[in-house]
């Protein structure tokens, strides 16, 4: 059981703040968010409330990481212990087999005991960071958060301090909308643990989790409701200042991050980044969020549809079914066995050349390398691309040898190439040294492909059959084909080393370089998980598919209303048709009642259908992945009967609401400083009592939860 900060008394008795108002805003179906007239949970434009609501749940992201870093650290110590105690073992003579057997047995039981008991003394026997099981177990538990109460107060002063920002003249892009959206992206990662799909490792990541709540509440910050264009046109200094690129969203980040670094909250920020490169990993999370939100930039729509097709629909990524070690070596062979002999002859005088990672053929300079050598796991995606001076495109073709179909021997000739030899002349031989077992255990791990013959025959038939060139080839000691794949891509591999670069790895999204060589791995590949802790072996880790599923998480949660129904989907587009009509009236943007119904029906059809079906695609949500889709086919359906009526009704509350300065602002219940007439003790009245039935409800023994 989590220990009370705030008593020294072994039985807490207070319960943790914030968390009854979390559960109720997490329990709400994401249809029905905001919805109904429950006093935790109905939407309100009530500054105070809103506070209260966002703070409760970054507050409980902030919990979930204090807690993450509690428990890795515990694994690093029982790890670390693990590892000196077979250290000792192995440093002792003392044991016969079978008593060096039993001694790691006993140890390996005594480390799991350990782990029984740190889990016991945890309210959690598994990584649920949902914030549904968080505020559930505490509530029951009776205790405060494993924070320090001036951890609490900094978050929340921390939400005031953001939210006050939002300009309350601005009817969309107001302090509202950043509520809604957090509580959305908040409901969206709740979602993740209904049928525990394979999040790529995003479940079980804490930090993550957090930087998508924070990215919510800092997103809109001090927007004008003037979109990035309009600021760009006018040569606004925001625009000057941000190089007309992402204008409103680089200045939330600034903002966001400007108010989190004050010292005001340095306890925080020591819970939640005990290292530097914590705190460097959760900035540039939030950077991508954050920017991924400007969905009018073509670049930042481009970049997204990239790494989602690098992430989850790349072609060239090889398949787990991998060709037979044969038929690598086959295909290789053949390749090789195809090349013009004034080419084979070039890379031979060239492996000579080698020196320092520089290499040159026939006298000429390689002055730059690209894909050297970058092999699949089950095959060869390119042997090698070379540019060379003096040698034209020596290796082009070779690429795709695993899988694809070998180009003829006529089709060859025909695209200029030299007429093709059987069989290399005898002096090359003498010059070679190896064989192709490199190359195979560069494309097949712990396995070797190499085949000599005894047979020292040297009379070679007709190349007209691979099968029968590959027959031929093996009956040299010293393969000359062999030996040319092995020196050739082992050198052109080393040149690639010297870079930095790896074989399995292509700068792209995935890897990139920088100036001096240096290879920068942005996300890794996909490995499994290792870990102590039972749960953790279920999640597939993929940077890049998490990093996408963020993505998709935060920019569904940004036009949230338009994925939880009609209603919800008329209700905010109404406010921002509001927002457009402000901004005309001051000469600053067009008349939005033009085109206003058709424009409706483009952002559901080739949007939003897009994005929901990206969403469920990743198959992170299971069966509830469909969900998204079929309420945008929903509202689409019902905005082409009822748009009409609907598009009349703001265009008609437009003029209603903005007849002169102040009458929209009193009409949406906005006021000067960000407040609706309500103080802390008004709030404090009004959701006293529904609070303390939540409370009093969770304790409930046969309460059911997430």
């Amino acid at each position: 059981m989590p220990s009370s900060s705030s008593s020294n008394s072994a039985t807490p008795t207070s319960t943790p703040p914030y968390a009854a108002i979390a559960l109720a805003l997490s329990e709400q179906h994401w249809t029905q968010l905001g919805q109904g007239d429950h006093p935790i949970t109905a939407a309100t434009d009530d500054f105070e409330i809103n506070v209260k609501r966002v703070t409760s749940l970054l507050l409980v992201r902030v919990v979930a990481r204090a807690m993450e870093i509690a428990k890795q650290t515990r694994q690093e110590e029982l790890l670390k212990k693990q590892q000196e105690q077979q250290e000792e073992l192995l440093d002792t003579n003392e044991f016969s087999e079978c008593e060096f057997d039993y001694k790691q047995q006993q140890q390996l039981l005594l480390l799991q005991s350990e782990q029984s008991s740190f889990m016991e003394e945890s309210p959690f026997p598994e990584t649920n960071w949902s914030t549904t099981n968080i505020c559930t177990v505490f509530l029951q538990e009776q205790c405060d958060w494993p924070i320090s109460e001036t951890v609490v107060r900094q978050v929340e002063q921390f939400v005031r301090s953001i939210l006050i920002k939002y300009d309350p003249k601005v009817p969309y892009h107001n302090a509202s909308h950043a509520t809604h959206v957090t509580i959305s992206t908040n409901k969206l990662l709740d979602m993740l643990w209904v049928h525990r799909c394979n999040s790529f490792g995003l479940r079980q990541n804490a930090l993550s989790l957090l930087a998508l709540v924070f990215a919510a509440i800092i997103h809109d910050v001090e927007h004008r409701g003037l979109p990035n264009r309009q600021l760009a046109l006018e040569d606004d200094e925001l625009a000057i200042l941000y190089n007309d690129t992402s204008i409103a969203e680089q200045r939330s980040l600034f903002i966001g991050f400007q108010e989190l670094l004050k010292p005001d909250y340095k306890e925080l920020r020591e819970t939640i980044f005990p290292v530097s490169t914590e705190y460097h990993e959760f900035r540039s999370k939030v950077l991508s969020l954050v920017l991924n939100t400007d969905i009018a930039s073509p670049s930042n729509v481009q970049l997204a549809k990239s790494k989602y097709i690098e992430a989850f629909q790349n072609p060239s990524l090889p398949s787990d079914a991998a060709l037979t070690e044969d038929e690598v070596e086959e295909n290789m062979l053949e390749h090789v066995r195809r090349m013009p002999m004034n080419t084979v002859k070039a890379l031979n005088k060239g492996v000579q050349n080698v020196s320092g990672g520089v290499m040159t053929v026939a006298d000429a300079s390689v002055s730059g390398v690209k894909n050297v050598a970058n092999f699949g796991v089950s095959g060869v995606k390119k042997i090698g691309e070379a540019s060379m001076d003096g040698v034209s495109k020596v290796f082009k073709g070779v690429g795709g040898v695993v899988g694809v179909k070998s180009t003829s021997t006529a089709d060859q000739e025909a695209a200029g190439g030299a007429k093709l030899s059987p069989k290399p002349p005898k002096s090359m031989v003498s010059s070679m040294t190896g064989g192709m077992s490199a190359m195979s255990k560069s494309l097949k791990r712990n396995s070797g492909i190499t085949k000599t013959s005894e047979n020292d025959d040297d009379t070679a038939d007709s190349p007209a059959a691979s099968k029968d060139m590959l027959n031929q080839a093996r009956k040299y000691t010293v393969d000359p084909m062999k030996n040319t794949v092995k020196l050739v891509t082992g050198s052109l591999g080393s040149i690639g080393n010297s870079f930095g670069l790896n074989k399995n790895k292509k700068l792209g999204i995935r890897v990139s370089m920088d100036l001096t060589g240096e290879t920068v791995e942005t996300y890794r590949r996909t490995t499994r998980r290792t870990s102590l802790f039972k749960d953790e072996v279920d999640d597939e880790v993929d940077d890049l598919k998490a990093a996408v599923l963020m993505d998709l998480i935060m920019t569904a949660a940004d036009v949230s209303q338009n994925l939880q129904g009609y209603e919800q989907m008329c209700k905010w587009a109404g406010r921002l048709y509001i927002e457009m009509r402000k901004a005309m009236l001051e000469n600053r943007g067009p008349d939005p009642k033009e085109n206003w119904f058709q424009n409706q029906i483009g952002f559901l059809e080739f949007y939003l259908a897009p994005l929901s079906q990206r969403l469920d695609a990743t198959g992170a949500y299971g069966p509830l992945g469909s969900m998204f889709g079929e309420v945008v086919e929903s509202s689409r359906d019902r905005w082409l009967v009822e748009g009409a009526q609907s598009t009349n009704k703001m265009i008609q509350d437009g003029f209603a609401m903005f007849p002169g300065n102040d009458e929209w602002i009193e009409h949406l219940g906005v006021m000067e400083g960000g407040a609706t007439g309500s103080d802390a003790a008004d709030v404090e009245a009004k959701l006293g009592g529904s609070i303390a039935d939540m409370e009093k409800q969770v304790t409930e023994p046969d309460r059911l939860f997430l």
